[in-house]
């Protein structure tokens, strides 16, 4: 379940997201559309935890949106951007551990949550070499 009510994001003088409110139930298939600079990637990134709303407020996967809630927010959802933002300079591998830590708490977990991911997505060789992401295809990079 995902219930947004007035949610706004300002930078500065700058407003990115204005006054948003809308509701998914469960099962329920939701497209969120708009021209590009319309607040579509900053409403995610605010429910996704990963910014903070100015105000507003929202209950995503039946947990309040707050930052002491963050760790328990991102564990339950998924979000996938087009692109997905992957740092070339880094290797596969390095690339799933940083991302694990956004989903854990501690240094150990993220080393066996980047481990886990990739022998359950059945990730290619590559990803156990040093090659950079840079090396991988754009498919390869995305999945």
């Amino acid at each position: 379940m995902l219930l947004v009510e007035h949610l706004t994001k300002r930078f500065g003088d700058r407003l990115a997201v204005d006054d948003v409110s809308f509701s998914v139930t469960a099962g329920e298939v939701f497209g969120f559309l708009g021209p590009n600079g319309a607040g579509k990637t900053t409403t995610v990134r605010m429910l996704a935890t990963l910014i903070s709303p100015s105000s507003g407020s929202a209950i995503v996967a039946g947990i309040p949106l707050a930052a002491e809630n963050g760790l328990e927010i991102r564990q339950r959802i998924a979000v996938m951007p087009e692109n997905p933002g992957l740092y070339l300079r880094l290797s596969v591998a390095e690339n799933l551990e940083f991302f694990a830590g956004v989903y854990t708490s501690a240094t150990g977990s993220r080393k066996q949550n980047a481990s886990a991911t990739g022998s359950r997505s059945s990730t290619p060789a590559y990803a156990q070499s040093a090659d950079r992401t840079n090396c991988a295809t754009a498919s390869s990079r995305k999945r």
